[in-house]
């Protein structure tokens, strides 16, 4: 993964097909990212096992098409532009991208930090 500091602030993780831009927010509580996946490069995410994080986050589909994908309760809920999602802390999912790109965005209480997230 690597990390790149703006001026403003604003840091962006990026990794083949997958890249993140941290919308800079005044805040101690949450976090709020712009996240693109390619599926070209990246069919599902991440590439193997799954993901989890120490946050709650909501996730809103700007563009595109993806399936999120639940460890816990052994499904695939398709989501397209609009639908929006809430993810528990430490709920083990995957990604599964299904337009050329998809956008999303995420919203994470308490903020992201990506030295404590799981895969």
């Amino acid at each position: 993964m690597e990390i790149v500091s703006y001026a403003d602030g604003e840091m962006a993780q990026v990794v083949p097909g997958f890249e993140i831009l941290e919308i800079s927010v005044p805040s101690q509580y949450l976090s709020v990212a712009r996240i693109k996946m390619t599926k070209l490069d990246l069919p599902r995410y991440p590439a193997q096992d799954f993901s989890s994080l120490d946050s709650d986050m909501v996730v809103t589909v700007l563009s595109g098409t993806i399936f999120y994908c639940s460890i816990k309760m052994d499904r695939k809920l398709p989501l397209s532009s609009g639908d929006t999602l809430f993810i528990p802390r430490k709920h083990s999912y995957y990604w599964l991208i299904e337009t050329a790109t998809v956008v999303l965005l995420a919203i994470n209480n308490p903020p992201f930090n990506p030295e404590e997230r799981t895969i």
